[in-house]
């Protein structure tokens, strides 16, 4: 995870400008639908800070981490979003959220550190909160320029989240890649929304 959160603090700059006009509105619309009004939002490794933006426009309630310093300090200068630098492992959080959005952060967690990430974050939730997450679809781990993925299947998903007592499946869903850029290998992704009982 270490290189991981290297490659985003060397590339900050190039990757918040990649990612920070994805549209994910629609993504975002499922997740806020179970939601009440002001909720208080998790954004789980924020990235560029796109969604936090967009959430806290909304008219929602939102802390924003991210692992990577860089990423981070991208998010406060150009989006004028707070962003505390934090790992999942070392959140401590405690049914503070109606919301954690996980949007193509844990998929850099190594497979054997997923259940104790995702323990945190159902820590996190308050009772009858929703966790939304995302994956590239597959079934590889593996390093891949730079950085450290963990790819999941629909099945994958259900068996990880089928481990806690309180998570309960809400949808699982696959959807293209929304980077428009025709020059890319864009991959399918799998989403998953949960809800904490």
């Amino acid at each position: 995870m270490t290189d991981t959160i290297q490659f985003y603090d060397e590339h900050a700059a190039g990757y918040f400008d990649q990612t920070v006009g994805i549209d994910m509105s629609e993504l975002r619309r499922r997740f806020l639908d179970r939601l009440p009004d002001g909720a208080m939002i998790l954004d789980a490794g924020c990235g560029s800070g796109r969604d936090a933006r967009a959430f806290l426009d909304a008219g929602y309630e939102v802390v924003a981490i991210d692992a990577s310093r860089g990423m981070a300090e991208q998010a406060r200068e150009r989006l004028a979003v707070e962003v505390e630098v934090m790992r999942f492992e070392e959140m401590s959080f405690r049914e503070e959220f109606d919301g954690v959005w996980a949007c193509a952060s844990l998929l850099h967690i190594p497979t054997r550190d997923l259940p104790g990430v995702l323990e945190k974050m159902e820590m996190a939730l308050k009772p009858g909160g929703t966790l939304y997450l995302s994956f590239k679809r597959g079934e590889r781990e593996e390093d891949r320029m730079g950085r450290r993925f963990q790819d999941m299947t629909r099945q994958g998903l259900i068996e990880l989240l089928g481990g806690f007592d309180r998570m309960n499946l809400v949808e699982i869903w696959e959807g293209k890649d929304a980077r428009n850029d025709p020059s890319e290998d864009h991959p399918t992704w799998v989403n998953g929304l949960f809800s904490r009982s």
